[in-house]
């Protein structure tokens, strides 16, 4: 796994997180690893979410991997980029 500068997109092998989502990576690998004994009300606390959320990020890294820790929006346009056009309008 290559951890490089976030530039805002996702590509090929090349996985690229900002600082938040590599230390969120980091909690929740340790937290899927059966030999580190942390639970997820624990991981939680230091990911400063609810164990709810801990929950959903566990299993979504379970099904998708690295890349599943990765905010969904990365390199989609803002929704808003429109929005100023058609009301000057």
């Amino acid at each position: 796994m290559v951890f490089l500068p976030f530039d805002g997109e996702v590509t090929g092998m090349e996985l690229r997180m900002n600082l938040k989502e590599r230390n969120r990576f980091k909690i929740i690998a340790q937290l899927v690893d059966p030999e580190i004994r942390m639970t997820q009300a624990q991981a939680a606390a230091i990911l400063d979410c609810s164990p709810r959320h801990a929950r959903r990020m566990v299993v979504r890294y379970r099904k998708e991997g690295d890349i599943g820790l990765v905010h969904k929006s990365r390199g989609r346009p803002e929704l808003r980029d429109g929005i100023s056009e058609t009301r000057a309008t």
